[in-house]
This record gives structure tokens, sequence and C-alpha cells, in this order.
């Protein structure tokens, strides 16, 4: 799981998408949240933000990490 900002100063958008394209080339699933106009600390953006990224991961995590 990629979560990226996409005004992220630290890590650029380019950067994800280079990423992004290596694991399309070698068959590796992925997936990426893009969070529109947040920064490299998207958990400081706010509540709103902060609550749907934090959402997604436990989503993820329950979905592929979670032992029944």
């Amino acid at each position: 799981m990629i979560i990226h900002g996409t005004k992220d100063p630290v890590v650029l958008y380019s950067d994800t998408i280079a990423v992004i394209e290596k694991l399309i080339d070698q068959q590796k699933m992925f997936e990426l949240e893009t969070l529109p106009g947040t920064s490299h600390g998207w958990d400081n953006e706010g509540n709103k933000v902060r609550l749907f990224a934090f959402k997604k991961m436990v989503n993820f995590f329950n979905r592929y990490l979670k032992e029944d």
C-alpha cells in the first residue's frame, strides 16, 4: 500500500509513479491512495484527511494481515 500526498515536497509524486511502473513491470500487486493537495505529513493535514487515510490503512491491514 502506498499513500502519497500530491503536494509532497520530500518524496515527489513522480517518484511514486516510477515505483509503480516498476511494480507493474514485475507484475507486483499494490494499492495506491492519493491524497490530493496534501504534503509529506498528510497525517497533520486535518482530521478529514487523517481519518480517511487511517481507515484505508486499517482496511488494508485487516484484508491482508489479520489472522482469523
